[in-house]
């Protein structure tokens, strides 16, 4: 399993820097995110890299879901999604984006097009994390509540709860 560190880092002008290092390969990656609307990070609900760190995925609070090239820096997907986005995560191949919305929405987006693969909904929660498994992928739910779903084709069945401490 590659082991990735991650750093981020968003200065008082708004500009995101993004770094990823391999810890097996050593092989680092770096990618500056500026935004002409003077994005902020309080308008970034969540960031991932794909498995294999070529691409960085921006999911915000407007509800617009980034995708970038890290190498280039050039906009792969621009989607909009109507509710403010709390979770993305890239499948294993790196061929679709994961997204979790604030009222238990989830979508599987094709990275290059753009078209919605599956929906899905959570059950009174909202999505915080993904994990894809050979059994579809686990979503973190609710952090308050600890809950954890498996979402594999266009149903999200709630595995179970962890109990969580203030």
């Amino acid at each position: 399993v590659p082991q990735v560190e991650v750093a981020f880092d968003i200065d008082a002008n708004g500009i995101l820097h993004v770094s990823a290092k391999d810890l097996g390969t050593g092989k680092e990656q770096k990618i500056t995110i500026t935004a002409s609307s003077g994005l902020n990070e309080s308008e970034i609900n969540d960031i991932t890299f794909s498995p294999d760190g070529s691409l960085v995925a921006l999911g915000r609070a407007d509800g617009l879901i980034e995708v970038l090239e890290v190498a280039t820096r050039r906009t792969v997907l621009d989607h909009l999604h109507p509710l403010p986005v709390g979770a993305v995560g890239f499948t294993q191949d790196s061929e679709a984006l994961l997204l979790g919305d604030f009222d238990g929405g989830l979508v599987r987006l094709d990275v290059r097009s753009g078209q919605v693969r599956a929906e899905a909904r959570l059950a009174g929660d909202y999505a915080t994390a993904f994990l894809e498994g050979p059994g579809g992928v686990v979503v973190g739910g609710d952090q308050r509540r600890g809950s954890y779903y498996r979402w594999s084709g266009g149903e999200a069945a709630l595995i179970g709860e962890v109990p969580l401490h203030n």
